[in-house]
């Protein structure tokens, strides 16, 4: 959620002619370059090659044929009159400035930075430039400088929105969110039909977990401008956040009507319909995200997401193979091919995808769990017990490691131990329904029958697709 406003970049300056000139027709469509650039040009052009103008009315005419050229997006062609205009006018500060909008947009930046210098130095009150060079300075990293900037534009005009809305930016950037707040909020009391100072303070709300005042934001931002896509994408986004799902999907289909080719968006959506279970539609959502940005990993790993929910292994472990090929260090990636690759009974296949996802990155718990799943799968029950050690050193909150290390001691008749994380997990989550299975499993092994179909009843309670749970109790009920 972060843009920035431009103001006088490519401004055609204070073109005049001599009194005789202006009354002339080729003077009066030069003058216009900016706004009929063709036609300008074309005069202009006739005005510099007719042999006639000299001096100071040469220099208005190579500077007007300038912003012509720039109203064309022909920044290289605009340097040159602005650079003819320099040469016969030296203290033409508007020439300086403009050939700068020129140069930056050819991405000349060092030089582009030198000839706003230039420009102030001519005039040192002169607003445009001092704005715009601190738009390069911002875009180039220099946040103080272009603070410095924006200071002197609002220096010349305290109610200047855009110093005051870019000064915020800059502010945002170096991490002092309060001075930028300030200035969103100023910039909002100044003027309220003017987007942007909502639109950036926003993004600072949401940073800071305001997520309803950001949305208020945003709502001022479509009051004012309801056809840009960025702001219902962004409350989509949100709302999402809060799991107002049929908010942020009205949001997200306002924004694909405005751009049907909006970049993220059905990815967004489909994200919703992930959350709801609706696997087809997420899926042709993520297939039109690809189809639009075909290097978007997030849309494969969204769509790989879904397949696995609906059990087709294969097309998620195709996927996870894009996701890994547009990112060589994914370990989402590595570790959610693994996983299907497990279920699909490929144990060492699996195996080397958790591996290559550990050596990405060695802290996620997760990982180390499925891995020791997959040992234990091969029975290998002490390197089993190894990954499931480091899950819970790891974090040792989770549930479901300690169940898993339970289950792989019991396996190995290592009962004592085996009961100790029973316990454990059910410590951390007395409603896990597969933990509960475990301990009854051991109660019955110790032979503590009345704590084992307590355990087995409970489970089927919470769970009553747990078969082995179920078909235990049953087992245990007949042996009365």
């Amino acid at each position: 959620m972060r843009s920035s406003i431009l103001l006088g970049a490519f401004l055609a300056i204070g073109a005049t002619a001599p009194a005789a000139a202006q009354m002339s027709a080729e003077w009066q469509r030069c003058s216009r370059s900016d706004v009929n650039p063709d036609d300008g040009i074309a005069a202009c052009s006739a005005l510099i090659d007719g042999g006639r103008e000299q001096g100071k009315n040469l220099s208005i005419a190579h500077f007007n044929r300038g912003n012509g050229w720039s109203a064309k997006n022909n920044p290289e062609r605009a340097a040159a009159d602005f650079s003819e205009t320099i040469r016969l006018d030296p203290s033409n500060a508007a020439a300086y400035h403009n050939r700068a909008a020129a140069l930056q947009a050819g991405n000349q930046l060092g030089p582009a930075l030198a000839d706003y210098d230039h420009a102030i130095r001519l005039s040192p009150d002169y607003a445009n430039a001092y704005g715009n060079r601190g738009l390069l300075r911002l875009a180039l990293g220099r946040y103080d400088d272009a603070i410095a900037d924006f200071e002197q534009v609002i220096r010349l005009d305290p109610k200047n929105i855009f110093g005051l809305v870019n000064r915020g930016i800059a502010a945002r950037a170096k991490g002092e969110l309060d001075r930028a707040l300030a200035d969103f909020d100023r910039a909002v009391t100044l003027d309220r039909g003017n987007a942007q100072p909502y639109f950036e303070r926003a993004a600072i709300r949401q940073s800071r977990g305001q997520t309803d005042l950001a949305i208020a934001d945003l709502a001022e931002v479509i009051r004012i401008q309801p056809n840009r896509v960025e702001t219902w994408v962004n409350r989509g986004v949100l709302f999402y956040a809060k799991g107002e799902y049929d908010r942020a999907l009205a949001d997200f289909n306002q924004a694909l009507s405005i751009n049907p080719n909006r970049a993220n968006v059905y990815n967004n959506r489909g994200a919703i319909h992930l959350a709801r279970g609706r696997l087809d539609d997420a899926i042709t959502d993520f297939d039109k995200e690809i189809s639009i940005n075909p290097n978007d990993p997030i849309a494969y790993t969204n769509r790989a997401r879904a397949w696995v929910a609906k059990g087709d292994h294969d097309r998620a472990i195709a996927d996870a193979g894009e996701i890994i090929r547009l990112d060589p260090n994914n370990a989402f990636a590595f570790s959610l091919r693994g996983s299907s690759r497990h279920l699909k009974g490929d144990y060492d296949g699996a195996i080397a995808d958790y591996d290559s996802a550990i050596a990405t990155d060695p802290k996620i718990a997760e990982v180390y769990g499925n891995r020791g799943r997959a040992w234990r799968a091969k029975q290998q029950l002490d390197r089993a017990v190894t990954d499931f050690d480091k899950a819970i050193e790891l974090d040792a909150k989770s549930a479901e490691a300690f169940n898993s290390r339970a289950w792989t001691h019991y396996l190995a008749g290592r009962t004592t131990e085996a009961l100790a994380d029973a316990n454990k997990a059910l410590e951390l989550d007395p409603k896990n329904a597969y933990a509960l299975d475990t301990r009854g499993q051991i109660f019955a092994k110790l032979g503590q029958r009345d704590k084992a179909i307590a355990d087995f009843r409970k489970a089927v309670e919470i769970d009553p697709k747990l078969e082995d749970s179920r078909a235990a109790l049953r087992k245990l009920q007949a042996a009365n």
